[in-house]
């Protein structure tokens, strides 16, 4: 028997969440060619669809992760994953066939189904604080320095790093800039 994993969610108004999702088997999926702009495309509609505040993003290789505060008091991070995951991935599997195979699963009754996303929903973390929320802004950011994939958050093209930098340059797409805690 397969083991799920599930995402826990406390849906509170006014709290922001850090949310992280990964590929199936942390394939690093997301640096083919147009995924990672796929992506983005299916993230800004989600947003604008369901009402949230996109505050920080970095695409990784296998893994993503968001910093987004939903505005409807009867939100659900349950829906906004939902409505930006599996339309993603169609598209994804779409675009570039050749993955289907390395994300072929067979299920435990002997049919088959293809897995984009890793199962269980992925992390999400509840920002109550100020604090918390730059901290989990930072972190997106930095990521990919963590990683060693470039040598500044600036260098990194799936990030809403230059949003919040003094760059002319822009991210890939807008965000809605953090003003807590700027006053």
């Amino acid at each position: 028997m397969e083991h799920r994993k599930t995402r826990v969610a406390w849906n509170t108004p006014g709290q922001a969440h850090s949310l992280t999702v990964s590929t199936y088997q942390r394939r690093p999926t997301l640096l083919h060619s147009g995924a990672a702009e796929l992506f983005l495309q299916r993230l800004d509609a989600s947003r604008k669809l369901l009402g949230f505040e996109l505050w920080a993003y970095v695409i990784m290789p296998e893994h993503v992760h968001l910093v987004i505060n939903p505005v409807h008091e009867g939100y659900s991070i349950s829906e906004i994953l939902k409505s930006l995951k599996g339309p993603c991935a169609k598209e994804i599997l779409r675009l570039h066939p050749e993955l289907k195979e390395s994300c072929r699963h067979q299920r435990t009754n002997g049919s088959q189904e293809y897995r984009f996303w890793q199962v269980g929903g992925g992390f999400d973390r509840n920002l109550a604080t100020t604090q918390a929320t730059w901290t989990a802004i930072q972190y997106v950011h930095q990521n990919p320095v963590k990683r060693g994939l470039c040598e500044s958050p600036a260098d990194w093209p799936w990030s809403s790093f230059l949003a919040y930098s003094e760059s002319e340059a822009h991210p890939p797409i807008p965000v809605d800039l953090c003003r807590i805690g700027t006053d």
